[in-house]
């Protein structure tokens, strides 16, 4: 199924950044975290290196903080971007499966 649309709304721009920068990032963050428990200085806490569980537990605990922050700055990116895309064509997205929930014309 092809959409051709003219602009897409920033919320959904948000939403597929965000949902699309949770499982790399988690993964990033939960092997940083791994590898502090055995020793190694990969998470820092105010510049200081925290090892061991608590050096796991600082990971998880940065990792949504990072996520938010890394999708805004992605998100401000994109929506320039395709806005300025969309001055010269229309955006097509092809999408693998899917069916119309809702039609407004907004």
């Amino acid at each position: 199924m092809k959409i051709n649309a003219k602009k897409i709304k920033k919320g959904s721009l948000f939403k597929l950044i965000l949902v699309s920068m949770v499982v790399p990032t988690g993964l990033f963050f939960l092997l940083c975290g791994l590898a502090s428990v055995f020793g190694s200085e990969t998470v820092k806490w105010n510049n200081e290196p925290v090892t061991g569980i608590n050096g796991l537990f600082a990971a998880i605990a940065m990792y949504p903080f990072f996520v938010v922050i890394l999708t805004a700055i992605l998100w401000v990116g994109a929506a320039i971007g395709l806005w300025t895309y969309s001055w010269f064509k229309n955006l097509e997205l092809e999408f693998v499966e899917g069916k119309v929930i809702s039609s407004s014309d907004d």
